[in-house]
């Protein structure tokens, strides 16, 4: 009973075991992807290292059949503040690229939702990281190029222009 004087229920305790486990590991992380020098790169070796090499228990959430609360939790609070604090951190020039701070909460959500999809429902044959590396670059390349081109590129294709995001 001891531990519940510091939390509400198990869930909480468990988050917060998780969510220790990631800042340590965050902060390692960091220091990696620091030596990268190109956008898209980065943030697909930031979804990879989550998914492939996650913190020992991070995936506590996963491994005790929480992936209910892995799901609602990643997206909300602290895992957000973290994940969109490292991008602010990262040594790229955001507002050069084109992101405000509304597109980059987007991207953060993004990148939290390809974390959350890639460890909750893996695919099936699971994907080398090299493919996944493949997969993910199709996809985020031409969604960081599609904010770089700004506006010219919003007159060209107004329905996926990311301005209502």
């Amino acid at each position: 009973h001891t531990v519940y004087r510091y939390f509400n229920n198990r869930e909480d305790l468990f988050s917060a075991v998780a969510m220790a486990a990631f800042r340590e590991w965050g902060a390692n992380l960091a220091d990696r992807l620091a030596q990268i020098d190109d956008v898209v790169e980065m943030l697909i070796e930031l979804i990879i290292a989550v998914v492939d090499r996650p913190p020992a228990d991070f995936t506590l959430l996963l491994d005790i059949e929480r992936a209910d609360l892995f799901g609602r939790r990643l997206l909300t609070g602290d895992p957000f503040r973290m994940t969109r604090g490292f991008l602010e951190h990262s040594g790229f020039d955001w507002a050069g690229i084109g992101f405000d701070d509304k597109l980059l909460d987007s991207l953060t959500e993004f990148v939290l939702r390809m974390i959350q999809s890639l460890m909750i429902a893996p695919s099936d044959p699971r994907r080398t990281p090299e493919e996944l590396r493949s997969f993910l670059r199709m996809w985020i390349g031409p969604a960081v190029d599609h904010v770089r081109c700004g506006t010219r590129c919003r007159l060209l294709y107004p329905l996926a222009a990311p301005a209502h995001l």
